[in-house]
């Protein structure tokens, strides 16, 4: 730092000193940006029985902004194969039915065939 007329100022050949590293309270966003700059620290790969593996690149509204939440849609290259995706979910209500079924109530309790009253037939799927 060279001194001119009593104020401090850098050379042109100095280089400016490296960043901080980014705060423990965030490890999603630079703390020292007036914006808040977005940076990628890891990858989780979760285990599925795909054959090959894929990356989701995360993106800013993958993430919210201090006290905000951005709303946001995906959008994909591909599509589901709903046939698939049928047959997944009948197989997940065959295996544990108690997810899938109908509740009927009726009488006691403000019953009346609302949501009142004690249940009186469970109809499985």
């Amino acid at each position: 730092v060279a001194r001119r007329g009593g104020c401090a100022s850098r050379s042109e050949e100095e280089e400016e000193p490296p960043p901080p590293p980014p705060t423990t309270r965030s490890r999603w966003y630079d703390e020292r940006a007036d914006d808040a700059s977005v940076r990628t620290t890891r990858r989780t790969n979760v285990s599925t029985s795909l054959s090959s593996s894929r990356s989701i690149p995360l993106t800013l509204a993958d993430v919210h902004l201090r006290s905000e939440q951005l709303p946001f849609g995906y959008f994909f290259r591909e599509s589901l194969d709903f046939d698939a995706l049928e047959s997944s979910l009948r197989e997940v209500l065959r295996r544990y039915p108690a997810l899938g079924g109908r509740v009927a109530y009726g009488g006691g309790n403000g019953g009346g065939g609302g949501g009142g009253g004690r249940p009186r037939k469970v109809q499985k799927h």
